[in-house]
C-alpha cells in the first residue's frame, strides 16, 4: 500500500495503487468475516453531500473473511488533491444495511514525480 492508514483516516499519493483491507466485528466486538452474499461498498468523495470521486463494490472476500478495497492509479490520478471523505458500507446477505466505517477523511497528496 502506498499511504497510511491512522484511526481509519487514509494518506496516499494521487495516481498510486492503494489496497486497504476492511474487517467488521459485531457491536460487542467479536469479529464477523464477510461471507458470500454480503456486499461491501467504499465510497470517496470530494464533499460528503456531493457526488462520488471513487466507489468500489465488493462481493469477494478473502479466506478469512476481509475486504480488501484496490485503488489502481487511475481510480485517483486525475482528482484535485486534498481532503477528501469516505466511508464503508456493509449490505449482508440477509439484506441489513449497516455502515461499518464512518465518514472519515481521506488526504490525497500531490506527487512529485511520474513513472
Amino acid at each position: 500500500m502506498s499511504g497510511s492508514v491512522q484511526s481509519n483516516e487514509i494518506s496516499m499519493v494521487r495516481g498510486d495503487s492503494g489496497r486497504f483491507t476492511v474487517r467488521c466485528a459485531e457491536p460487542d466486538g467479536t469479529e464477523r468475516p464477510f461471507v458470500e452474499g454480503d456486499t461491501v461498498v467504499f465510497t470517496l468523495k470530494r464533499c460528503y453531500t456531493g457526488q462520488e470521486a471513487v466507489e468500489k463494490t465488493l462481493t469477494v472476500f478473502t479466506d478469512g473473511g476481509e475486504a480488501v478495497v484496490n485503488l489502481a492509479p487511475g481510480d485517483t490520478a486525475s482528482l484535485p488533491v486534498g481532503t477528501y471523505w469516505y466511508d464503508v458500507r456493509l449490505k449482508t446477505a440477509g439484506g441489513e444495511v449497516h455502515t461499518i466505517v464512518p465518514k472519515t477523511e481521506f488526504q490525497l497528496r500531490e506527487e512529485i514525480g511520474h513513472v
